[in-house]
């Protein structure tokens, strides 16, 4: 499989820039296995973000180990069709535990970016809003600054349209591909749930929130360079 780099370029897959340091890198560069059966990794529940891995339909995905059986959940698309087996983020998670490498490049250092792993609390609290949904409805232009506790800010703005300046890329929209990043879905779930209303400040100097935007920009920035 190959990114898109080298298609356009004639790379050879060891060859790929993309790879040198595993930033900008995208899963099509690595064959990252999937459709294995359930792979035991300790006796400890295990939360994890997944991030911008090549072909996602939504900008996080969350997984989620449980000892017993055992048993991996993911939300990518993947597994809602196929529940009994391994989907690659599920696997990508197994491979930063335990350190494995894969063949042509600096896979650690792009599991580094695009993984991490998270506490119960974070996990349950993101998984209750409808993050990778379909982008909501909105009639007034706003600015608004969201930062659960223990994770980096995400600027948000909708100006007739949606922009994630965190998590959408450099257009603050490109890799939000019309779903809800985990941002966005904290903001929508203020609607049925006002305790989510305590992650959120609305910042209306819009010049201050561009310089907070800007202040930020290596948060998106390692997402920005991916080939899609």
């Amino acid at each position: 499989m190959f990114c898109r780099t080298c298609q356009s370029s004639g790379h050879r897959p060891a060859e790929c820039p993309m790879r040198l340091s595993g930033e900008g890198t995208t899963e099509g560069c690595f064959h990252i296995p999937r459709g294995g059966p359930m792979v035991p990794l300790g006796d400890e529940t295990l939360y994890f973000e997944i991030e911008f891995f090549k072909y996602n339909a939504s900008p996080q995905y969350y997984v989620k180990y449980e000892p017993n059986e055992p048993r991996w959940d993911c939300t990518c698309p993947y597994r809602m069709y196929h529940p009994g087996v391994m989907c690659k983020h599920c696997t990508a998670c197994v491979h930063l535990i335990r350190g494995v490498d894969l063949p042509g490049g600096n896979y650690a250092s792009f599991l580094d970016f695009h993984i991490r792993e998270m506490d119960a609390n974070s996990f349950e609290r993101i998984r209750a809003t409808r993050v990778g949904a379909p982008l909501p409805q909105e009639d007034e232009n706003k600015c608004l600054k969201v930062q659960y506790e223990s994770d980096e800010p995400g600027y948000i703005e909708y100006r007739d349209r949606w922009f994630c300046w965190t998590c959408g890329g450099a257009n603050g929209f490109k890799h939000l591909k019309g779903r809800m990043c985990k941002h966005i879905a904290c903001y929508e779930r203020t609607f049925t749930d006002d305790s989510y209303e305590q992650w959120l400040t609305e910042m209306e100097d819009h010049a201050t929130f561009r310089q907070e935007c800007d202040s930020q920009r290596h948060a998106w920035q390692r997402f920005s360079l991916l080939a899609f």
